[in-house]
């Protein structure tokens, strides 16, 4: 059955700039021959060979996505927002979809907010608890933020025809917010394997950087915000350079200015600026290149609901890099990838510290079976195959548990 089907997302398509399910979806559900419109915001860069993937797709841009840093930031993000509503409202005016799939909550919002009139069903993934994230974080009005972010959550729970989510225990908390479990569907993130695998190129990074081949990596990336742990990985720096004197900690990405200034009062506070290498924000389709120069990768976030339940795509990257990963024990990596990672207590300096030593003293990529198994399943296209499925079950929603749909990696 071939669908006319809208992807609505905040993030641009096609995307360099991050993993964003959007570009898959759009790239594969196209060459099974569905119908494809996608409503996003406007790349900020693009590149022609990888553009051809999506020739069949038909786009519609509003401006482009834009962090928020400071208290502006969210005048541009609600006028962003505003406008893919009224884009949104007039496609489902003059063309007929069988079919939204809404990438992550406001896309969400928005979706089961108008589409209902239409009476289209909507598929949404949302993998952050934005609630929770938002009250913890370093941006403006976070109090009056996390409410409205709540009460939107608890309107794309119940109304959203179908929820993905990251995790079982991810699922058991929607439910406590309005989830019918039997539309709740476990479908973690992805990767493109041409482009993480452990060929990618280091060359280019380690000369920018005067890396030599004897200087031992210690990598993260992603957000930096308080949620994140860079803090912790920076506390545990004094214990490890007592052992480890020839190492450089590698953090690819950014956050508030306000954050990141705390970040580098504290390294200086330590006197350890040398062991430091701050790339800033990279595109996503370099990070392999930047993941290849890891002698071993670290997510040392702080438990939190969204942390707790979800699979981050850091981590799901570094493996498909073949990188040891020390993380800190989250419910919901624990779940879908196992003992395939070194696990420590969050917020725990000398933990970190010692994981780290230790593992970057050891062979310490667990097994190797496991790990390939879990890299192949992380293939996009096997998990958009899936995705299909649940899509051609869409006209039988009342008749089907889409639990049966849940794409497990081990």
């Amino acid at each position: 059955m071939r669908l006319k089907i809208l992807i609505l997302g905040d993030g641009s398509v096609p995307s360099l700039y991050k993993n964003y399910r959007a570009d898959p979806l759009a790239r594969y559900l196209s060459k099974m021959g569905h119908k494809i419109t996608v409503l996003c915001p406007k790349p900020r860069i693009t590149d022609k060979n990888y553009s051809k993937h999506f020739k069949d797709v038909k786009f519609d841009y509003v401006s482009s996505y834009k962090n928020i840093k400071v208290p502006t930031d969210l005048v541009h993000r609600l006028r962003q927002l505003t406008t893919l509503m009224i884009k949104l409202n007039h496609l489902l005016n003059t063309e007929r979809f069988d079919l939204i799939r809404a990438i992550s909550l406001i896309p969400g919002y928005i979706a089961t907010i108008v589409s209902k009139k239409h009476h289209i069903p909507t598929i949404t993934n949302v993998s952050d608890f934005y609630s929770d994230l938002y009250k913890h974080s370093d941006l403006p009005f976070p109090l009056i933020a996390s409410n409205i972010l709540r009460k939107m959550e608890e309107v794309v729970v119940k109304k959203s025809d179908i929820f993905i989510v990251d995790s079982p225990i991810q699922r058991k908390y929607w439910k406590k917010r309005g989830l019918n479990e039997k539309r709740g569907v476990v479908i973690p993130h992805g990767i493109y394997p041409d482009r993480f695998n452990s060929k990618a190129n280091q060359e280019i990074v380690r000369k920018k950087y005067g890396i030599n081949d004897a200087t031992k990596i210690i990598y993260y990336h992603g957000d930096i915000s308080h949620q994140d742990g860079v803090d912790v990985l920076i506390d545990s720096v004094p214990y490890i350079i007592q052992n480890e004197e020839n190492v450089r900690f590698m953090i690819v990405g950014t956050g508030t200015e306000r954050y990141m200034t705390r970040l580098r009062r504290k390294i200086e506070e330590y006197r350890v600026q040398k062991f430091f290498i701050f790339t800033g924000w990279v595109p996503h389709f370099f990070i392999p290149q930047y993941i290849a120069t890891a002698d071993l990768c670290v997510a040392p976030f702080r438990l939190a609901l969204t942390s707790n339940t979800s699979l981050s795509n850091k981590i799901i990257e570094y493996l498909a890099m073949r990188k040891p990963v020390v993380a800190s024990r989250g419910e919901g990596t624990k779940e879908m990838i196992g003992d395939t990672v070194v696990y420590v207590d969050p917020e725990n300096p000398q933990d970190l510290a010692d994981a780290i030593i230790k593992t970057l003293n050891h062979d310490s990529m667990k097994s190797i079976h496991q790990i390939e198994t879990i890299i192949s399943r992380l293939n996009w296209a096997k998990i958009m195959n899936n995705e299909e499925e649940i899509i051609s079950n869409i006209k039988n929603i009342e008749d089907v548990d889409f639990r049966k749909y849940d794409y497990f990696l081990q």
